[in-house]
């Protein structure tokens, strides 16, 4: 990490390096199960990529997670350069966990990502109740005038 009272991110080349470095370290290999042939199990190599996080870039940028999301802002003393490069990375952060929406077993973890970084807009639930209305609809009535679901009863 950075010292207190020195200045991070000052070459724009290096932090793009950097950016780009921290990308190239989430992507892995791992063997996935294809079929079974001639009785032996079939494996095959998968290339993929293990989540980024606003966290483990800032991690690798040497910087705190509430400096990079600053700065990403365009708040500080950085130029336009260094916000937008930053700004960039925090979207391809964004970009992967808005694909893994795609995917059901990750979908909300994704959804909280994406909320807790600010990328996804939620709108405010309103805690009056305003805009709330509820329909009642009358149950269904058979021929003999009973319910048409019998309701439960105890047994004597």
């Amino acid at each position: 990490m950075a010292q207190r009272g020195t200045l991070a991110l000052t070459d724009l080349s290096k932090l793009e390096k950097a950016i780009d470095d921290y990308f190239q370290s989430r992507v892995s290999t791992r063997m996935v199960f294809v079929g079974v042939e001639n009785g032996e199990r079939q494996y095959e190599r998968e290339e993929f990529m293990k989540p980024p996080t606003i966290s483990g870039l800032a991690l690798a940028l040497g910087i705190d997670r509430r400096t990079l999301v600053r700065y990403a802002n365009g708040e500080g003393t950085r130029g336009d350069e260094l916000s937008q490069a930053l700004s960039r990375a925090r979207l391809r952060a964004a970009e992967w966990w808005e694909e893994a929406l795609a995917v059901r077993e990750v979908s909300n973890g994704a959804r909280f990502w994406l909320e807790v970084s600010g990328e996804l807009d939620v709108e405010e639930e309103s805690e009056t109740g305003e805009g709330f209305e509820m329909k009642v609809i009358e149950p269904a009535v058979g021929d003999s005038n009973q319910l048409a679901i019998p309701k439960w009863e105890v047994e004597e």
